[in-house]
């Protein structure tokens, strides 16, 4: 009897000792694959637009992952050169509900910025998307439908990939006239096969040095000043215009202000690569 308590226990410890363990070592993501402490690498965009679930990932191996594309693949980038005092804004999922007030914030601040479209954005706001190319603004492919990448098998990623990347290309061609060389893949996704799919059609991977404009728990003071920290020389900068984010569209303008009073350069993502010399 004693015998058959002792192993009853020892299987109930065993089970506590792994489910600790398990969540010791699992990085939980938010909606769209942000690891909770990576805030600068992984995007999860303003609003769910495919629906999909929270999905969980390595943060440690991402970051290798970003680390060893830098390394191995001349077409990732998600910094600028570290000697110009120059960064970029750039602003994802749209065009959508505050891409009108940025615009014009732009335009009053005399500011060109770059903005990753997606397909069925630019398919419901054709107009505006023509807008932000009209008052001079960079656009990249931020592909059709902001799938979740991360959540596919090897097996069917790269199909989907490619799918979602032509599919979001020829929509940008047929509505404004031109055939983007910028992508940034939705969450930041920048794994190997993207890469290669992307340098396939002549596409730049852009990813970014800093964003949390998504954060729902920070202030905006404390969104605000951790922003200002990160400008520095080649700082790719990320916020989004499809959903209506109180924080960072209430800070955007002095954010501007303070980065051109520390005398940087505000710039396109191809200006601040020189992307037009390679």
């Amino acid at each position: 009897m004693k015998t058959k308590i002792i192993i009853i226990l020892a299987f109930i410890m065993s089970v506590v000792f792994y489910q600790n363990f398990a969540g010791d070592k699992t990085i939980k993501q938010d909606g769209d694959g942000q690891s909770n402490n990576q805030s600068a690498i992984f995007e999860p965009d303003g609003e769910d637009i495919t629906g999909e679930t929270s999905v969980e990932n390595d943060g440690a191996q991402l970051l290798s992952d970003i680390e060893n594309n830098k390394k191995s693949y001349s077409n990732f980038y998600s910094k600028g050169p570290g000697n110009i005092k120059k960064i970029s804004l750039t602003f994802d999922d749209g065009p959508g509900r505050s891409t009108d007030f940025v615009l014009k914030l732009l335009k009053e601040k005399n500011v060109k910025a770059t903005f990753f479209l997606l397909g069925t954005q630019v398919e419901k706001n054709p107009k505006l998307a023509k807008r932000i190319l009209e008052e001079g603004h960079e656009i990249g492919n931020h592909t059709y439908s902001h799938l979740n990448f991360y959540s596919y098998s090897e097996s069917s990623r790269a199909e989907v990939i490619e799918r979602e990347l032509m599919k979001s290309g020829k929509i940008l061609s047929r509505v404004l006239g031109i055939n983007p060389r910028l992508v940034r893949y939705p969450n930041g996704y920048s794994k190997p096969d993207a890469l290669e799919i992307a340098e396939r059609y002549g596409y730049k991977v852009i990813n970014w040095s800093f964003g949390e404009d998504w954060k729902r728990k920070i202030k905006n003071g404390q969104m605000y000043s951790q922003y200002l920290r990160a400008v520095s020389n080649g700082a790719i900068l990320l916020f989004h215009d499809t959903h209506k984010n109180s924080k960072s569209l209430s800070f955007l303008p002095k954010l501007i202000d303070e980065i051109k009073k520390r005398k940087y350069e505000i710039a396109t993502v191809s200006e601040l690569l020189s992307l037009d010399d390679k």
